[in-house]
């Protein structure tokens, strides 16, 4: 397969690709080694395309829809954050980050962007597997997340939804 035909497939696996798709994966379809794709990809990056690079594979960037974007707020403790992510992406939310209030350095924010169940699993995994202290300082559980959804109305259910884990899980609101 000649360049030109390489790049063409290289862009229509990415943008039909449901995640990331890993170098040597795209090397074996294309009968080439992993290094003439990164040098294909680097290519194509100068040609405008917006592909990310992350070490679970190659992504490109959707075009920015305009979508709502409202800060969630959340009172419940730590041992809830699963229950509250998957409510979110359940709903059709993408969770873009999280923060949380320090006594001292106020507002510590955590780059999340998670947009399915997978997302939130492998969040979650990360963060046990580096034992960070970040979420620790829950200031009596409060903390807000930034959600992003295509309407309004999703924004609406997702608002209503946490408001209810929050009452059911028996989190008192100030």
């Amino acid at each position: 397969m000649d360049r030109a035909k390489r790049i063409q497939y290289i862009q229509q696996r990415l943008t039909e690709a449901a995640g990331p798709v890993r170098g040597s994966d795209l090397a074996k379809e294309c009968q080439v080694t992993r290094q003439v794709i990164v040098g294909d990809v680097a290519h194509m990056r100068v040609l405008g395309e917006r592909i990310i690079s992350s070490p679970r594979g190659y992504r490109m960037v959707a075009p920015e829809e305009k979508g709502f974007k409202a800060l969630l707020t959340s009172q419940l403790g730590i041992e809830w954050l699963r229950d509250e992510l998957y409510t979110i992406v359940d709903l059709g939310g993408a969770v873009l980050n999280l923060s949380v209030e320090h006594g001292f350095y106020g507002y510590l924010r955590m780059e999340m962007n998670v947009y399915n169940r997978g997302d939130v699993d492998r969040y979650l995994s990360e963060l046990r597997q580096k034992r960070t202290t970040a979420l620790s300082n829950l200031k009596d559980g409060i903390h807000r997340y930034l959600v992003e959804t295509k309407t309004m109305e999703t924004m609406k259910s997702i608002r209503s939804a946490l408001h209810s884990l929050d009452e059911k899980c028996g989190a008192v609101k100030v």
